[in-house]
C-alpha cells in the first residue's frame, strides 16, 4: 500500500453534526483490513475523542488538542504535550472578557474541560454531546494544554484583535471553527504533532495520508505525503490538498479510501 497510514480530522471531515456515518465507518474498516493503520487528528480532548476512537478501532496514536498533544488510546496516556503558561492564560482571559463579557472561556488541562467564565454563553457542542466539563478557575489548573474562546463569530474576531497584538508572537492563535478561537502553544499544531509522530514512531511522512477541512488542518495536509480535503472545505484549504474527496456530509472517507486502495 502506497499510503499505509491515514490521519483524519473529525468535525467537518469524518463527522456531520458530531456523527460519523455508517458509510465512513465501513470505508475506514475496509482500509484497515487492507493493511492500513488509522489515527485521528482533532481539536477535541481525549475524553470526547475516545468514543470515536473506539467506533473506528484506531490503531495509531491520535493528534488531539489541535496538535498540542499526542495521545495513545491503547494505553490511555499522553505521549507528548505542549502547554500554555498560566499567567498568559489569565491575561488573555481578561482581555477577551473585556471586549466580549459573555464569551465562553474553555481551559483544557487534560481531563474535563474547565469553564472559567461564569457569565459565558452556552457552548452548544458541550451540551449536545454531553461533554465532560467542570466550572473552575485557571489558577487551579496544574498545567494548561490549550485555551479556547467560544461564542458569536463576529465577537470572537474582537477577542482575537484584543489578544493577538500582545500574544500573537508567543502563541498560535487560530479559528478551528467560526465559533471557536483557540490559543495553542507556539510549537503546537496538527502538522508539528504529525512530524513528532513521524520522527518518534518511525512513520515516514511520504507514506502518510492526512485529510482535514479547515484552516487548522492546512499544515497537516501540506506536510503529509498525500493531503486530502472534503469537497465542501473552504477553497483556501482545498488548494493545499492533493486530493479532493466528496463533501463531509456525503461520506468523504468513502471516496478517499477508494482512491487510496486504487494506488499501486
Amino acid at each position: 500500500m502506497k499510503y499505509p497510514y491515514l490521519y483524519c480530522d473529525i468535525d467537518g471531515t469524518l463527522a456531520d453534526r458530531s456523527v460519523i456515518s455508517r458509510e465512513n465507518v465501513a470505508a475506514l474498516a475496509q482500509y484497515r483490513r487492507a493493511g492500513g493503520k488509522l489515527g485521528l487528528a482533532t481539536g477535541r480532548v481525549e475524553l470526547i475523542t475516545e468514543s470515536y476512537a473506539q467506533q473506528l478501532a484506531v490503531d495509531l496514536p491520535c493528534i488531539l488538542y489541535n496538535g498540542a498533544a499526542v495521545y495513545d488510546f491503547s494505553t490511555h496516556g499522553f505521549l507528548h504535550t505542549e502547554t500554555v503558561e498560566k499567567e498568559d492564560v489569565l491575561a488573555m482571559m481578561k482581555l477577551g472578557m473585556e471586549v466580549y463579557p459573555q464569551v465562553n472561556v474553555e481551559i483544557c488541562p487534560g481531563g474535563p474541560t474547565v469553564l472559567a467564565n461564569p457569565k459565558g454563553v452556552e457552548d452548544v457542542f458541550i451540551t449536545r454531546e454531553n461533554q465532560p466539563f467542570v466550572f473552575g478557575r485557571a489558577e487551579d489548573c496544574r498545567s494548561i494544554i490549550k485555551l479556547m474562546f467560544y461564542g458569536r463569530p463576529e465577537s470572537l474576531q474582537q477577542v482575537e484583535a484584543a489578544i493577538r497584538p500582545r500574544f500573537g508572537e508567543k502563541y498560535r492563535i487560530l479559528f478551528s471553527q467560526p465559533v471557536y478561537l483557540e490559543v495553542l502553544p507556539k510549537a503546537a499544531g496538527k502538522e508539528s504533532a504529525l512530524a513528532w509522530i513521524s520522527q518518534n514512531l518511525h512513520l515516514p511522512l511520504e507514506q502518510i495520508c492526512a485529510m482535514g477541512d479547515y484552516d487548522n488542518d492546512v499544515g497537516m495536509i501540506s506536510l503529509a505525503g498525500l493531503g486530502a480535503a472534503p469537497a465542501d472545505a473552504p477553497e483556501r484549504v482545498k488548494e493545499k490538498a492533493d486530493f479532493i474527496s466528496d463533501a463531509h456530509d456525503r461520506h468523504a472517507a468513502v471516496r478517499l479510501v477508494e482512491y487510496l486502495l486504487s494506488l499501486k
